[in-house]
Protein backbone atom coordinates (compact mmCIF):
# COMPACT_ATOMS: atom_id res chain seq x y z
CA UNK A 1 0.00 0.00 0.00
CA UNK A 2 0.75 4.06 -0.86
CA UNK A 3 1.76 4.58 3.29
CA UNK A 4 2.90 7.96 2.51
CA UNK A 5 3.61 10.48 -0.25
CA UNK A 6 5.22 13.46 -0.53
CA UNK A 7 4.69 16.51 -3.29
CA UNK A 8 7.24 19.55 -3.73
CA UNK A 9 6.50 22.20 -6.30
CA UNK A 10 4.27 19.97 -8.88
CA UNK A 11 1.61 21.96 -10.52
CA UNK A 12 -0.46 23.88 -7.93
CA UNK A 13 1.14 21.69 -4.98
CA UNK A 14 3.71 23.63 -3.27
CA UNK A 15 4.72 21.34 -0.71
CA UNK A 16 3.02 18.24 0.46
CA UNK A 17 2.92 15.42 2.99
CA UNK A 18 0.31 13.17 3.10
CA UNK A 19 -0.54 9.81 5.09
CA UNK A 20 -3.22 7.28 3.22
CA UNK A 21 -4.92 4.33 5.09
CA UNK A 22 -5.57 1.03 4.20
CA UNK A 23 -8.79 0.39 2.53
CA UNK A 24 -10.84 2.97 0.44
CA UNK A 25 -9.47 6.40 0.39
CA UNK A 26 -11.87 9.13 -1.02
CA UNK A 27 -10.46 12.51 -2.63
CA UNK A 28 -13.69 14.94 -3.04
CA UNK A 29 -13.29 18.65 -3.83
CA UNK A 30 -15.00 21.19 -6.14
CA UNK A 31 -14.05 20.80 -9.68
CA UNK A 32 -10.91 22.48 -10.31
CA UNK A 33 -10.15 22.24 -7.08
CA UNK A 34 -6.82 19.90 -8.53
CA UNK A 35 -7.86 16.49 -7.34
CA UNK A 36 -6.05 14.97 -10.66
CA UNK A 37 -2.73 17.22 -9.89
CA UNK A 38 -2.31 14.73 -6.91
CA UNK A 39 -3.04 11.81 -9.17
CA UNK A 40 -0.48 12.48 -12.02
CA UNK A 41 2.09 13.52 -8.90
CA UNK A 42 1.37 9.30 -8.32
CA UNK A 43 1.72 8.79 -12.22
CA UNK A 44 5.04 11.02 -12.24
CA UNK A 45 6.29 8.76 -9.41
CA UNK A 46 5.70 5.61 -10.96
CA UNK A 47 7.41 6.61 -14.57
CA UNK A 48 4.81 8.65 -16.25
CA UNK A 49 6.31 10.74 -19.15
CA UNK A 50 7.96 13.94 -17.40
CA UNK A 51 8.09 17.50 -18.27
CA UNK A 52 9.24 21.40 -17.24
CA UNK A 53 5.79 22.35 -17.33
CA UNK A 54 4.99 20.14 -14.23
CA UNK A 55 7.12 22.29 -12.37
CA UNK A 56 5.37 24.84 -10.19
CA UNK A 57 6.29 28.46 -11.00
CA UNK A 58 8.81 29.45 -10.18
CA UNK A 59 10.86 26.87 -8.81
CA UNK A 60 13.98 25.03 -10.70
CA UNK A 61 12.39 21.31 -10.00
CA UNK A 62 9.88 19.01 -8.88
CA UNK A 63 9.84 16.19 -6.77
CA UNK A 64 7.59 13.68 -5.95
CA UNK A 65 8.28 10.75 -3.13
CA UNK A 66 6.25 7.88 -2.25
CA UNK A 67 6.51 5.43 0.73
CA UNK A 68 5.07 1.84 -0.01
CA UNK A 69 4.73 -0.85 2.00
CA UNK A 70 4.64 -4.25 0.68
CA UNK A 71 6.03 -6.19 3.10
CA UNK A 72 2.73 -8.56 3.33
CA UNK A 73 2.78 -8.79 -1.11
CA UNK A 74 5.64 -11.69 -1.13
CA UNK A 75 5.16 -11.86 -4.98
CA UNK A 76 6.23 -8.08 -5.17
CA UNK A 77 8.96 -8.84 -2.95
CA UNK A 78 10.03 -11.69 -5.01
CA UNK A 79 9.70 -9.52 -8.60
CA UNK A 80 11.59 -6.42 -6.44
CA UNK A 81 14.44 -9.05 -5.32
CA UNK A 82 14.60 -10.29 -9.05
CA UNK A 83 15.30 -6.72 -9.79
CA UNK A 84 17.78 -6.04 -7.47
CA UNK A 85 15.56 -3.53 -5.58
CA UNK A 86 15.55 -5.50 -2.09
CA UNK A 87 13.10 -3.50 -0.12
CA UNK A 88 14.43 -2.41 3.70
CA UNK A 89 12.00 -4.50 6.38
CA UNK A 90 9.24 -4.35 3.47
CA UNK A 91 9.47 -0.50 2.44
CA UNK A 92 9.83 0.47 -0.94
CA UNK A 93 10.50 4.50 -1.29
CA UNK A 94 10.43 5.87 -4.36
CA UNK A 95 11.46 9.16 -5.72
CA UNK A 96 11.09 11.36 -8.84
CA UNK A 97 12.98 14.81 -9.94
CA UNK A 98 12.31 16.95 -12.53
CA UNK A 99 14.41 19.77 -12.90
CA UNK A 100 13.72 23.07 -15.20
CA UNK A 101 16.77 22.04 -17.53
CA UNK A 102 14.83 18.94 -18.83
CA UNK A 103 16.53 15.95 -16.15
CA UNK A 104 14.82 14.05 -14.87
CA UNK A 105 15.78 11.53 -12.56
CA UNK A 106 14.33 8.44 -10.33
CA UNK A 107 15.50 6.72 -7.13
CA UNK A 108 14.01 3.37 -4.99
CA UNK A 109 15.35 3.29 -1.55
CA UNK A 110 18.47 5.73 -2.71
CA UNK A 111 19.67 3.95 -6.00
CA UNK A 112 19.05 5.08 -9.20
CA UNK A 113 16.68 3.58 -11.71
CA UNK A 114 16.20 3.69 -15.15
CA UNK A 115 13.13 4.91 -16.87
CA UNK A 116 11.94 1.52 -17.80
CA UNK A 117 12.76 0.01 -14.27
CA UNK A 118 10.62 2.82 -12.88
CA UNK A 119 7.74 1.99 -15.13
CA UNK A 120 8.12 -1.86 -14.52
CA UNK A 121 7.92 -1.31 -10.70
CA UNK A 122 4.71 0.89 -11.12
CA UNK A 123 3.06 -1.30 -12.93
CA UNK A 124 3.73 -3.66 -10.17
CA UNK A 125 2.52 -1.08 -7.31
CA UNK A 126 -0.20 0.16 -9.08
CA UNK A 127 -3.21 0.36 -11.00
CA UNK A 128 -4.98 3.36 -12.73
CA UNK A 129 -8.29 3.43 -13.74
CA UNK A 130 -10.02 6.30 -15.72
CA UNK A 131 -8.15 8.99 -18.28
CA UNK A 132 -4.72 7.12 -17.41
CA UNK A 133 -2.33 5.29 -19.25
CA UNK A 134 -1.59 2.48 -16.86
CA UNK A 135 -5.38 0.35 -17.12
CA UNK A 136 -3.47 -3.10 -17.29
CA UNK A 137 -7.45 -5.05 -17.69
CA UNK A 138 -7.18 -3.26 -21.02
CA UNK A 139 -3.92 -5.35 -21.74
CA UNK A 140 -4.84 -8.47 -23.28
CA UNK A 141 -1.57 -10.08 -22.81
CA UNK A 142 -2.58 -9.82 -19.08
CA UNK A 143 -6.36 -11.93 -19.72
CA UNK A 144 -5.03 -15.13 -20.06
CA UNK A 145 -3.38 -14.67 -16.46
CA UNK A 146 -6.52 -13.18 -14.95
CA UNK A 147 -8.33 -16.04 -16.20
CA UNK A 148 -6.11 -18.81 -14.60
CA UNK A 149 -5.92 -16.69 -11.29
CA UNK A 150 -9.80 -17.02 -11.51
CA UNK A 151 -9.99 -20.11 -12.09
CA UNK A 152 -7.20 -21.20 -9.87
CA UNK A 153 -5.77 -23.37 -12.63
CA UNK A 154 -2.07 -23.10 -11.20
CA UNK A 155 -1.74 -26.75 -11.02
CA UNK A 156 -2.90 -27.56 -14.56
CA UNK A 157 -0.59 -24.45 -15.34
CA UNK A 158 2.30 -25.58 -13.50
CA UNK A 159 2.24 -28.97 -15.52
CA UNK A 160 2.30 -27.32 -18.84
CA UNK A 161 5.00 -25.03 -18.04
CA UNK A 162 7.15 -28.49 -16.96
CA UNK A 163 5.96 -30.01 -20.03
CA UNK A 164 6.93 -27.22 -22.02
CA UNK A 165 10.33 -26.99 -20.52
CA UNK A 166 11.63 -30.17 -21.03
CA UNK A 167 10.22 -30.38 -24.36
CA UNK A 168 11.87 -26.97 -25.24
CA UNK A 169 15.25 -28.69 -23.81
CA UNK A 170 14.70 -31.95 -25.55
CA UNK A 171 13.94 -30.10 -28.73
CA UNK A 172 17.05 -27.70 -28.60
CA UNK A 173 18.70 -31.40 -27.86
CA UNK A 174 17.36 -32.99 -31.03
CA UNK A 175 18.58 -29.38 -33.20
CA UNK A 176 21.64 -29.58 -31.78
CA UNK A 177 22.85 -32.67 -32.39
CA UNK A 178 21.26 -32.45 -35.90
CA UNK A 179 23.41 -29.55 -36.33
CA UNK A 180 26.28 -32.15 -35.65
CA UNK A 181 25.34 -35.08 -37.60
CA UNK A 182 25.02 -32.66 -40.51
CA UNK A 183 28.09 -30.84 -39.73
CA UNK A 184 29.80 -34.28 -39.58
CA UNK A 185 28.05 -35.71 -42.80
CA UNK A 186 28.94 -32.68 -44.83
CA UNK A 187 32.92 -33.69 -44.03
CA UNK A 188 31.74 -37.20 -44.02
CA UNK A 189 33.12 -37.40 -47.71
CA UNK A 190 35.70 -35.52 -46.96
CA UNK A 191 36.59 -38.10 -43.87
CA UNK A 192 36.10 -40.97 -46.28
CA UNK A 193 38.62 -39.95 -48.95
CA UNK A 194 41.07 -39.07 -46.40
CA UNK A 195 40.64 -42.39 -44.48
CA UNK A 196 41.22 -44.40 -47.61
CA UNK A 197 43.54 -42.52 -49.05
CA UNK A 198 46.01 -43.33 -45.71
CA UNK A 199 44.97 -47.13 -45.68
CA UNK A 200 45.93 -47.44 -49.54
CA UNK A 201 49.49 -46.97 -48.63
CA UNK A 202 48.82 -48.56 -45.63
CA UNK A 203 51.64 -46.85 -43.26
CA UNK A 204 53.46 -48.84 -40.59
CA UNK A 205 55.77 -47.12 -37.47
CA UNK A 206 59.02 -46.38 -38.44
CA UNK A 207 58.50 -47.62 -41.86
CA UNK A 208 59.99 -43.96 -43.20
CA UNK A 209 62.98 -44.44 -41.30
CA UNK A 210 63.95 -48.09 -41.88
CA UNK A 211 63.45 -47.71 -45.75
CA UNK A 212 65.44 -44.42 -45.70
CA UNK A 213 68.57 -46.83 -44.33
CA UNK A 214 68.00 -49.08 -47.11
CA UNK A 215 67.73 -46.41 -50.01
CA UNK A 216 71.44 -45.50 -48.61
CA UNK A 217 72.80 -48.57 -48.93
CA UNK A 218 71.72 -49.33 -52.37
CA UNK A 219 72.69 -45.92 -53.33
CA UNK A 220 76.11 -47.07 -51.84
CA UNK A 221 76.73 -50.81 -52.89
CA UNK A 222 80.43 -49.96 -54.85
CA UNK A 223 81.65 -47.97 -51.49
CA UNK A 224 80.54 -50.94 -49.22
CA UNK A 225 81.75 -53.54 -50.99
CA UNK A 226 84.90 -52.10 -51.18
CA UNK A 227 84.95 -50.58 -47.68
CA UNK A 228 84.44 -53.95 -46.38
CA UNK A 229 86.48 -56.23 -48.56
CA UNK A 230 89.27 -54.09 -47.57
CA UNK A 231 88.91 -54.61 -44.17
CA UNK A 232 88.40 -58.41 -44.78
CA UNK A 233 91.86 -58.82 -46.74
CA UNK A 234 93.46 -57.17 -43.82
CA UNK A 235 92.21 -58.80 -40.85
CA UNK A 236 92.69 -62.41 -42.85
CA UNK A 237 93.33 -62.97 -46.31
CA UNK A 238 96.67 -61.15 -46.72
CA UNK A 239 100.23 -62.17 -45.72
CA UNK A 240 100.94 -60.31 -43.33
CA UNK A 241 96.98 -60.35 -42.14
CA UNK A 242 96.05 -59.05 -38.45
CA UNK A 243 95.08 -62.44 -37.69
CA UNK A 244 97.85 -64.27 -38.95
CA UNK A 245 100.36 -61.76 -37.38
CA UNK A 246 98.54 -62.14 -33.56
CA UNK A 247 98.55 -66.38 -34.24
CA UNK A 248 102.27 -65.38 -34.11
CA UNK A 249 102.19 -63.27 -31.33
CA UNK A 250 99.52 -65.72 -29.30
CA UNK A 251 102.17 -68.73 -29.88
CA UNK A 252 105.38 -66.48 -28.78
CA UNK A 253 103.27 -65.77 -25.54
CA UNK A 254 102.66 -69.73 -25.02
CA UNK A 255 106.35 -70.61 -25.61
CA UNK A 256 106.93 -68.05 -22.51
CA UNK A 257 104.20 -68.98 -20.73
CA UNK A 258 106.52 -72.06 -20.55
CA UNK A 259 109.18 -69.88 -18.50
CA UNK A 260 106.74 -67.78 -16.25
CA UNK A 261 103.34 -68.57 -16.17
CA UNK A 262 102.55 -65.08 -15.78
CA UNK A 263 102.28 -65.73 -19.59
CA UNK A 264 99.39 -68.04 -19.62
CA UNK A 265 96.77 -65.25 -19.17
CA UNK A 266 98.33 -63.00 -21.59
CA UNK A 267 97.83 -65.68 -24.17
CA UNK A 268 94.25 -66.65 -23.59
CA UNK A 269 93.75 -63.06 -24.00
CA UNK A 270 95.52 -62.79 -27.51
CA UNK A 271 93.83 -66.09 -28.29
CA UNK A 272 90.24 -64.04 -27.69
CA UNK A 273 91.29 -61.12 -29.97
CA UNK A 274 91.95 -63.73 -32.38
CA UNK A 275 88.12 -65.29 -32.09
CA UNK A 276 86.64 -61.61 -31.49
CA UNK A 277 88.44 -60.42 -34.83
CA UNK A 278 87.64 -63.77 -36.78
CA UNK A 279 83.88 -63.59 -35.52
CA UNK A 280 84.36 -59.86 -37.27
CA UNK A 281 86.00 -61.37 -40.73
CA UNK A 282 83.18 -63.68 -41.17
CA UNK A 283 80.55 -60.97 -40.45
CA UNK A 284 82.58 -58.82 -42.95
CA UNK A 285 82.59 -61.73 -45.39
CA UNK A 286 78.85 -62.77 -44.95
CA UNK A 287 78.15 -58.80 -45.63
CA UNK A 288 80.39 -58.72 -48.71
CA UNK A 289 78.76 -61.41 -50.18
CA UNK A 290 75.28 -60.37 -49.12
CA UNK A 291 75.86 -56.76 -50.76
CA UNK A 292 74.40 -56.35 -54.88
CA UNK A 293 72.94 -53.50 -56.62
CA UNK A 294 69.28 -53.92 -57.42
CA UNK A 295 67.99 -51.00 -58.97
CA UNK A 296 64.81 -52.32 -58.61
CA UNK A 297 64.49 -52.47 -55.31
CA UNK A 298 66.18 -48.79 -55.20
CA UNK A 299 62.96 -47.13 -57.15
CA UNK A 300 60.60 -49.21 -55.35
CA UNK A 301 62.15 -48.03 -52.19
CA UNK A 302 62.14 -44.61 -53.66
CA UNK A 303 58.46 -45.07 -54.40
CA UNK A 304 57.09 -45.92 -51.25
CA UNK A 305 59.10 -43.21 -49.28
CA UNK A 306 57.33 -40.76 -52.07
CA UNK A 307 53.70 -42.08 -51.08
CA UNK A 308 54.92 -41.94 -47.19
CA UNK A 309 56.20 -38.67 -47.59
CA UNK A 310 52.77 -37.27 -49.46
CA UNK A 311 51.02 -38.64 -46.38
CA UNK A 312 53.31 -36.81 -43.89
CA UNK A 313 52.64 -33.77 -46.05
CA UNK A 314 48.98 -33.88 -46.06
CA UNK A 315 48.34 -35.61 -42.61
CA UNK A 316 50.80 -33.59 -40.05
CA UNK A 317 54.45 -33.89 -40.93
CA UNK A 318 55.14 -37.65 -39.70
CA UNK A 319 54.32 -41.26 -39.90
CA UNK A 320 53.21 -40.89 -36.44
CA UNK A 321 51.02 -38.05 -37.46
CA UNK A 322 49.39 -39.95 -40.18
CA UNK A 323 48.36 -42.75 -38.00
CA UNK A 324 47.20 -40.23 -35.58
CA UNK A 325 44.95 -38.76 -38.01
CA UNK A 326 43.95 -42.53 -39.15
CA UNK A 327 42.45 -43.48 -36.12
CA UNK A 328 40.72 -39.78 -35.82
CA UNK A 329 39.24 -40.59 -38.93
CA UNK A 330 38.40 -43.97 -37.85
CA UNK A 331 35.99 -42.62 -34.69
CA UNK A 332 34.62 -39.72 -36.70
CA UNK A 333 32.95 -41.76 -38.51
CA UNK A 334 32.08 -44.27 -36.05
CA UNK A 335 30.52 -41.63 -34.54
CA UNK A 336 28.38 -40.45 -37.24
CA UNK A 337 26.97 -44.07 -37.25
CA UNK A 338 26.21 -44.12 -33.86
CA UNK A 339 24.88 -40.61 -34.03
CA UNK A 340 22.35 -41.68 -36.45
CA UNK A 341 21.26 -44.28 -33.83
CA UNK A 342 21.11 -41.43 -31.06
CA UNK A 343 19.03 -39.12 -33.47
CA UNK A 344 16.47 -41.73 -33.97
CA UNK A 345 16.50 -41.77 -30.11
CA UNK A 346 15.78 -38.44 -29.48
CA UNK A 347 13.40 -38.07 -31.96
CA UNK A 348 11.43 -40.73 -30.13
CA UNK A 349 11.87 -38.63 -26.80
CA UNK A 350 10.83 -35.51 -28.62
CA UNK A 351 7.77 -36.55 -30.05
CA UNK A 352 6.76 -38.52 -26.56
CA UNK A 353 7.24 -34.88 -24.78
CA UNK A 354 5.06 -33.21 -27.41
CA UNK A 355 2.45 -35.40 -26.96
CA UNK A 356 2.23 -35.12 -23.29
CA UNK A 357 2.19 -31.49 -23.83
CA UNK A 358 -0.15 -31.64 -26.24
CA UNK A 359 -2.61 -33.29 -23.50
CA UNK A 360 -1.86 -30.85 -20.53
CA UNK A 361 -2.35 -27.95 -23.12
CA UNK A 362 -5.41 -29.70 -23.79
CA UNK A 363 -6.83 -30.08 -20.40
CA UNK A 364 -5.34 -26.36 -19.28
CA UNK A 365 -7.93 -25.66 -22.42
CA UNK A 366 -10.96 -27.22 -21.46
CA UNK A 367 -10.56 -25.71 -18.08
CA UNK A 368 -10.31 -22.52 -18.83
CA UNK A 369 -13.08 -23.15 -21.17
CA UNK A 370 -15.06 -23.50 -18.25
CA UNK A 371 -13.89 -21.31 -16.21
CA UNK A 372 -14.49 -18.18 -19.04
CA UNK A 373 -18.20 -19.45 -18.85
CA UNK A 374 -18.82 -18.90 -15.48
CA UNK A 375 -16.71 -15.30 -15.02
CA UNK A 376 -19.10 -14.03 -18.23
CA UNK A 377 -21.92 -14.30 -15.74
CA UNK A 378 -20.49 -13.15 -13.01
CA UNK A 379 -19.11 -9.77 -14.89
CA UNK A 380 -22.32 -9.43 -16.32
CA UNK A 381 -24.05 -9.62 -13.50
CA UNK A 382 -21.75 -7.12 -11.67
CA UNK A 383 -22.12 -4.42 -14.63
CA UNK A 384 -25.98 -4.54 -14.57
CA UNK A 385 -25.47 -3.84 -10.85
CA UNK A 386 -23.30 -0.83 -12.36
CA UNK A 387 -25.74 0.04 -14.41
CA UNK A 388 -24.85 -1.37 -17.14
CA UNK A 389 -28.05 -4.28 -17.10
CA UNK A 390 -27.99 -4.57 -21.09
CA UNK A 391 -24.07 -5.31 -21.47
CA UNK A 392 -23.19 -8.29 -22.69
CA UNK A 393 -19.34 -9.57 -21.87
CA UNK A 394 -17.36 -12.44 -22.86
CA UNK A 395 -14.45 -14.45 -23.03
CA UNK A 396 -12.98 -15.34 -26.21
CA UNK A 397 -10.81 -18.18 -26.38
CA UNK A 398 -8.63 -18.71 -29.52
CA UNK A 399 -5.97 -21.42 -30.78
CA UNK A 400 -3.85 -20.26 -33.59
CA UNK A 401 -2.98 -23.12 -36.00
CA UNK A 402 0.49 -23.39 -37.16
CA UNK A 403 1.93 -26.15 -39.11
CA UNK A 404 4.82 -25.76 -36.86
CA UNK A 405 3.45 -26.02 -33.48
CA UNK A 406 4.17 -27.97 -30.66
CA UNK A 407 1.04 -28.80 -29.50
CA UNK A 408 -1.25 -31.62 -31.72
CA UNK A 409 -4.51 -32.68 -31.93
CA UNK A 410 -6.86 -34.35 -33.89
CA UNK A 411 -4.59 -34.54 -37.02
CA UNK A 412 -4.11 -30.26 -36.29
CA UNK A 413 -1.27 -28.33 -35.24
CA UNK A 414 -1.70 -25.37 -32.70
CA UNK A 415 1.15 -22.96 -31.57
CA UNK A 416 1.69 -22.74 -28.00
CA UNK A 417 3.82 -21.58 -25.45
CA UNK A 418 4.69 -22.65 -21.79
CA UNK A 419 1.37 -21.09 -20.57
CA UNK A 420 -0.30 -23.18 -23.33
CA UNK A 421 -2.27 -23.21 -26.65
CA UNK A 422 -4.77 -20.48 -25.57
CA UNK A 423 -5.11 -16.78 -26.89
CA UNK A 424 -7.23 -15.01 -24.26
CA UNK A 425 -9.22 -11.95 -24.80
CA UNK A 426 -12.25 -10.14 -22.69
CA UNK A 427 -14.86 -8.69 -24.87
CA UNK A 428 -17.77 -6.56 -24.21
CA UNK A 429 -20.78 -4.81 -25.73
CA UNK A 430 -21.80 -2.18 -23.65
CA UNK A 431 -25.10 -0.82 -25.35
CA UNK A 432 -27.72 -2.86 -27.28
CA UNK A 433 -26.82 -3.72 -30.82
CA UNK A 434 -23.39 -3.39 -30.55
CA UNK A 435 -21.21 -5.75 -31.03
CA UNK A 436 -18.36 -7.53 -28.44
CA UNK A 437 -15.59 -5.87 -28.93
CA UNK A 438 -11.87 -6.03 -26.87
CA UNK A 439 -12.07 -3.60 -24.19
CA UNK A 440 -9.48 -1.86 -25.12
CA UNK A 441 -11.73 -0.41 -28.20
CA UNK A 442 -14.63 0.79 -25.30
CA UNK A 443 -14.34 5.05 -26.04
CA UNK A 444 -16.14 6.07 -22.65
CA UNK A 445 -14.04 6.72 -20.21
CA UNK A 446 -16.57 6.04 -17.85
CA UNK A 447 -17.84 2.66 -19.08
CA UNK A 448 -13.87 1.54 -18.80
CA UNK A 449 -14.50 2.41 -15.47
CA UNK A 450 -17.15 0.75 -14.64
CA UNK A 451 -16.06 -2.09 -16.46
CA UNK A 452 -13.03 -2.34 -14.82
CA UNK A 453 -14.15 -2.23 -11.54
CA UNK A 454 -16.56 -4.76 -12.33
CA UNK A 455 -13.66 -6.53 -13.56
CA UNK A 456 -11.43 -5.45 -10.32
CA UNK A 457 -14.13 -6.89 -7.83
CA UNK A 458 -14.83 -9.82 -9.40
CA UNK A 459 -10.81 -10.89 -9.83
CA UNK A 460 -10.10 -9.44 -6.57
CA UNK A 461 -7.91 -11.91 -5.15
CA UNK A 462 -6.55 -12.94 -8.56
CA UNK A 463 -5.53 -9.42 -9.06
CA UNK A 464 -2.16 -8.81 -7.40
CA UNK A 465 -1.45 -5.25 -7.80
CA UNK A 466 -1.85 -3.63 -4.54
CA UNK A 467 -3.08 0.25 -4.73
CA UNK A 468 -6.05 0.54 -7.31
CA UNK A 469 -6.35 4.65 -8.23
CA UNK A 470 -9.54 5.40 -9.88
CA UNK A 471 -10.40 8.65 -11.29
CA UNK A 472 -13.62 9.95 -11.39
CA UNK A 473 -15.09 6.75 -11.40
CA UNK A 474 -18.89 8.40 -10.92
CA UNK A 475 -18.91 10.24 -14.68
CA UNK A 476 -22.31 9.69 -16.34
CA UNK A 477 -23.58 7.92 -13.39
CA UNK A 478 -26.26 8.79 -10.21
CA UNK A 479 -28.48 7.21 -7.62
CA UNK A 480 -28.70 3.54 -7.19
CA UNK A 481 -26.11 2.64 -9.33
CA UNK A 482 -23.68 5.16 -7.85
CA UNK A 483 -24.75 3.63 -4.40
CA UNK A 484 -23.89 0.32 -6.23
CA UNK A 485 -20.52 1.30 -7.63
CA UNK A 486 -19.89 2.77 -3.99
CA UNK A 487 -20.56 -0.58 -2.55
CA UNK A 488 -18.46 -2.41 -5.09
CA UNK A 489 -15.65 -0.10 -4.72
CA UNK A 490 -15.97 -0.96 -0.69
CA UNK A 491 -15.76 -4.69 -1.36
CA UNK A 492 -12.79 -4.37 -3.62
CA UNK A 493 -10.93 -2.17 -0.87
CA UNK A 494 -11.35 -5.02 1.28
CA UNK A 495 -8.21 -7.10 -0.40
CA UNK A 496 -6.62 -4.06 -2.06
CA UNK A 497 -5.47 -0.42 -1.04
CA UNK A 498 -8.06 1.58 -3.40
CA UNK A 499 -7.84 5.94 -3.67
CA UNK A 500 -11.05 7.44 -5.54
CA UNK A 501 -11.64 10.47 -6.96
CA UNK A 502 -15.34 11.30 -6.78
CA UNK A 503 -18.02 14.14 -7.11
CA UNK A 504 -20.90 11.49 -5.77
CA UNK A 505 -21.61 11.23 -1.91
CA UNK A 506 -22.96 7.69 -2.40
CA UNK A 507 -19.51 7.07 -2.92
CA UNK A 508 -17.41 9.39 -0.80
CA UNK A 509 -19.89 8.45 2.26
CA UNK A 510 -18.27 4.89 2.32
CA UNK A 511 -14.73 5.85 2.54
CA UNK A 512 -12.51 4.27 5.38
CA UNK A 513 -10.07 7.45 4.96
CA UNK A 514 -11.86 10.81 3.16
CA UNK A 515 -9.38 13.82 1.93
CA UNK A 516 -10.68 17.31 1.06
CA UNK A 517 -8.64 18.74 -2.30
CA UNK A 518 -8.92 22.45 -2.49
CA UNK A 519 -7.06 25.85 -3.83
CA UNK A 520 -5.82 28.64 -1.24
CA UNK A 521 -4.30 31.99 -2.42
CA UNK A 522 -1.27 33.39 -0.65
CA UNK A 523 0.90 35.97 -1.69
CA UNK A 524 -0.80 36.45 -4.95
CA UNK A 525 -0.06 32.67 -5.93
CA UNK A 526 -2.96 29.98 -5.78
CA UNK A 527 -1.85 26.48 -4.52
CA UNK A 528 -3.62 23.03 -4.45
CA UNK A 529 -4.36 22.30 -0.57
CA UNK A 530 -4.76 18.45 0.71
CA UNK A 531 -6.01 17.42 3.57
CA UNK A 532 -7.49 14.47 5.76
CA UNK A 533 -11.10 15.00 7.19
CA UNK A 534 -12.25 14.37 10.61
CA UNK A 535 -15.81 12.93 11.20
CA UNK A 536 -17.08 16.52 11.48
CA UNK A 537 -15.64 18.37 8.59
CA UNK A 538 -16.20 14.99 6.62
CA UNK A 539 -19.99 15.62 7.49
CA UNK A 540 -19.54 19.12 6.50
CA UNK A 541 -18.06 17.91 2.77
CA UNK A 542 -20.60 15.21 2.51
CA UNK A 543 -23.26 17.82 3.03
CA UNK A 544 -21.80 19.97 0.12
CA UNK A 545 -21.97 17.40 -2.35
CA UNK A 546 -25.18 16.54 -1.77
CA UNK A 547 -26.89 20.50 -1.86
CA UNK A 548 -23.59 22.56 -3.21
CA UNK A 549 -21.89 25.50 -1.69
CA UNK A 550 -24.44 26.63 0.79
CA UNK A 551 -24.65 23.92 3.41
CA UNK A 552 -28.09 23.97 5.82
CA UNK A 553 -28.94 21.96 8.95
CA UNK A 554 -31.02 19.92 6.53
CA UNK A 555 -28.21 19.11 4.29
CA UNK A 556 -26.26 18.68 7.06
CA UNK A 557 -28.33 16.38 9.41
CA UNK A 558 -28.92 14.68 5.64
CA UNK A 559 -24.69 14.05 5.29
CA UNK A 560 -24.88 12.95 9.02
CA UNK A 561 -27.02 10.46 8.61
CA UNK A 562 -25.49 8.89 5.44
CA UNK A 563 -22.37 9.02 7.54
CA UNK A 564 -23.88 6.90 10.25
CA UNK A 565 -25.93 4.22 7.91
CA UNK A 566 -23.25 4.06 5.10
CA UNK A 567 -22.77 0.08 5.87
CA UNK A 568 -24.84 -1.96 4.00
CA UNK A 569 -25.19 -5.50 3.65
CA UNK A 570 -24.60 -6.62 0.67
CA UNK A 571 -24.75 -9.98 -1.31
CA UNK A 572 -21.81 -12.25 -3.11
CA UNK A 573 -20.88 -11.92 -6.42
CA UNK A 574 -18.23 -15.01 -6.18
Amino acid sequence: MLRELSVKNFALLRELGIEFGEGLNILTGATGAGKSILVGAIGLLLGARAGTHMIRQGASSATVEGVFNISSRKHLLDELNQMGLAPERGLLILKRQVSMKGDSRAYANGSRLTMAQLKKVGDLLVDFHGQHDHQSLLYSAQHRTLLDEYGDLHSLKRQVQADHQRLTLLRQELQDLRQTIQERRERQELFKFQLNDIEAVNPRGDEDQNLAGEKNVLENVEQLFQGVNSAYKSLFEEDNSIIGRLSAIRQTLENLSKIDDVFEERGRQCATLIYQLEDLSTGLRQYAQRLRRDPDRLSEIEDRLAQLQRLKKKYGGSLSAVLGRQKELSLELHSLAMGDERLEQLTEKVSGAQRKFSQACEHLSSAREGVALKLQGLVEKELSRLGMRKARFAVQIERIEDEHGWVQLSGRRFRADACGMDQVEFLLSANPGEGLRPLVKIASGGEISRIMLAMKRILAQADQVPLLIFDEIDVGIGGRVAGAVGQALKTLAESHQVLCITHLHQIACLGDNHFLVHKEQSRGRTETIIKKLSSKDREKEIARMIGGEKITGITLAHAREIVQNRDKPEESIR
